[in-house]
This record gives structure tokens, C-alpha cells and sequence, in this order.
């Protein structure tokens, strides 16, 4: 670890704050199911929130393409902040929005353009930060710290909606998420 860049080390720093906060998708369509039973009824609400998750993997695979072509031609850090802006605007969105069908397609679309948006950002940021001799131990340290982060979030986010509410796993989610896209612009503002 000490061997890699110090603006790599940085950028792992915002990246495990976002990644500790970034839980599963799952929650989005439980939330979905949970908030919409009262009216659709459990098999509707279910099957709704099931076609949503579909459409943020599609979605997501659509501006993973996007995010690519613009990082080629724009700042990566910058995209990739945006990314983690979008996760704690959508977790926010689903605290402070009435629950409805077309509220929560907007809030899976975003979802969508997050999960593209840093899937394909983040790699590829890394990538212009690490040397060609530090690649391997580089991208193994940032995979590890994603699997941490993973775990973490989903575990953190589980266990506040159980004893608490909804509400506190996507406040989690949204503080965290603000807070990695605070770090990742002021801990990097002098790199590209």
C-alpha cells in the first residue's frame, strides 16, 4: 500500500467511503415493495419493483457505455464524483419523495446512471492514477477495499432498516455518498 501513488491512496479514501455507504440495489425494490403494498397490494408492488430492478441494469449497462465515451473526452474525476453525487441524490429522493410508480422510475433511472456511471469511471480514473508497474497491486487493493465496502454497506443498511426504518439506511446511503463526493473533489482538486 505504501508503494502506490499518494493521489491513488486518496482516491481510495473517497472510493471506501462511497463503497461503506453504497448498499445493494436489492433495497431499492424492497423499499418499492414496502412503500407501494398499501395500494397496489403485495403482487403488484413485487412484481413492479422486480420490472424496476430490470430497467436499472439496463440502464445501467446503457450508460456504462456513456460514461465511458465521456471520460475519453472529460475529467474522470469529475464523472466519477458525479456518480457519487447521484447515489446520495437518489437515496435522499427516496426519504423525502411521496411513494408512486413514475417517482420511483425516476429514482431506478438514476440508480441506473449511477451504477453504469462508476462501474465503468472508476476503473478507468484508477487506471490514469497508478503506474503500469503498480496496476496489479493497485486494482487488487481497490478491489479489496470494494469487497469491504460491499459488505459493509449492505450489513450496516440491513440492520438499520430492521431495528429502525427505511428512512435511516437511505439517510446512511445519501450522507455517505455526499460525503465521497465532497473527498473526491477536494482530496484530487489538483489532479486530473
Amino acid at each position: 500500500m505504501k508503494g502506490l501513488p499518494k493521489r491513488f491512496r486518496r482516491f481510495l479514501l473517497a472510493a471506501g467511503v462511497y463503497g461503506t455507504g453504497n448498499f445493494a440495489n436489492t433495497f431499492l425494490v424492497l423499499k418499492t415493495t414496502e412503500a407501494l403494498m398499501p395500494t397496489l397490494g403485495i403482487m403488484e408492488a413485487s412484481r413492479l419493483g422486480t420490472l424496476l430492478y430490470i430497467s436499472l441494469n439496463v440502464g445501467s449497462a446503457i450508460f456504462a457505455y456513456v460514461f465511458g465515451v465521456l471520460g475519453d473526452r472529460f475529467n474522470k474525476r469529475i464523472l466519477l464524483a458525479l456518480g457519487y453525487l447521484i447515489f446520495g441524490v437518489y437515496c435522499i429522493g427516496f426519504i423525502v419523495l411521496s411513494p408512486g410508480v413514475l417517482t420511483y422510475a425516476a429514482l431506478f433511472l438514476l440508480a441506473g446512471v449511477e451504477t453504469g456511471g462508476i462501474d465503468s469511471t472508476a476503473r478507468a480514473y484508477a487506471s490514469e492514477l497508478l503506474g503500469e508497474r503498480e496496476r496489479g497491486t493497485g486494482f487488487g487493493v481497490m478491489s479489496t477495499v470494494d469487497g469491504v465496502g460491499d459488505f459493509t454497506s449492505s450489513t450496516v443498511a440491513g440492520t438499520l432498516w430492521t431495528l429502525s426504518s427505511s428512512t435511516f439506511t437511505f439517510a446512511y446511503g445519501a450522507v455517505l455518498g455526499l460525503a465521497a463526493t465532497g473527498m473526491l473533489l477536494v482530496l484530487d482538486a489538483s489532479s486530473n
